[in-house]
């Protein structure tokens, strides 16, 4: 799995309630099936990216640029001011350092540990057009 943010541990007594959304890919050769998580939770205005990870079976064909693209379209459908996320250095996954900058995240604050980023949610990213992303979020359930 290619990890950007660290595990989070059961939320605190006043935290924001942690929200799950599991992704699944299949295309015209097979099923893969579950291959990635993104864990965010909302604080105010705030959309926190706690966890986002992604098998590397899947990694680099744009299935993480169209779930981000989602996420970050969700937020701004439901109000929220920006989307906070982090990048915790590890000795496997220097391939993502530059994913949240990507997708238009700026820096907040970096160190040899990781970074810190935030999008403002003003300009948001279009998802690869060969990728077909059926996102389902609270408020489009029935």
């Amino acid at each position: 799995m290619t990890r950007t943010a660290p595990a989070q541990t059961a939320p605190a007594e006043n935290a924001p309630e942690p929200d799950l959304r599991a992704l699944h890919r299949a295309d015209r050769l097979g099923d893969n099936g579950l291959v990635g998580v993104v864990v965010t939770s909302r604080d105010g205005a705030t959309l926190r990216v706690d966890d986002f990870l992604l098998s590397c079976r899947v990694f680099a064909r744009g299935i993480e640029q169209a779930l981000l693209a989602a996420v970050l379209r969700h937020a701004h459908r439901t109000g929220a001011a920006e989307v906070r996320a982090d990048y915790t250095r590890t000795a496997k996954n220097g391939k993502v350092a530059d994913f949240y900058p990507r997708a238009g995240f700026a820096a907040v604050s970096a160190d040899d540990a990781g970074a810190r980023f935030r999008h403002d949610l003003r300009d948001l990213p279009e998802p690869p057009p060969h990728v077909r992303l059926t996102a389902r979020f609270d408020e489009d359930a029935p």
